[in-house]
């Protein structure tokens, strides 16, 4: 199941903190349960983008990532809600919107040494 999907399924209609954090630690064990089988930084990288050239781009899960934050920001916005530095997942949301805000939202990465 997508996570956005699966984070608004979690939340239903109860929109407090509480359950938004809930619901986000429910992404998270899935995002992780997901990534489990990587053993190196290459692996995770890969997971989120695929090569073209001596370039990334965005893959489909690196999209699913960026659409989880699209819906999740705005209950962290109403609830406030901050899960803490535990969360993998809203770790990975600011790594993944950060590196697309370098490069203009281009969706293409450029790699040195590949």
């Amino acid at each position: 199941m997508y996570l956005s999907e699966l984070f608004l399924m979690s939340v239903e209609h109860d929109m407090s903190v509480e359950n938004v954090k809930k619901a986000v630690c429910t992404c998270d064990r899935e995002m992780r349960r997901r990534m489990e089988k990587f053993e190196s930084k290459e692996d995770c990288v890969s997971y989120f983008f695929y090569k073209s050239g001596k370039n990334r781009r965005i893959n489909a899960s690196g999209e699913e990532i960026l659409d989880f934050w699209d819906v999740y920001r705005e209950f962290d916005t109403e609830t406030g809600a901050n899960t803490g530095n535990d969360c993998e997942l809203l770790k990975v949301c600011r790594i993944m919107r950060q590196i697309l805000k370098e490069y203009t939202y281009k969706k293409v990465i450029p790699f040195s040494g590949e």
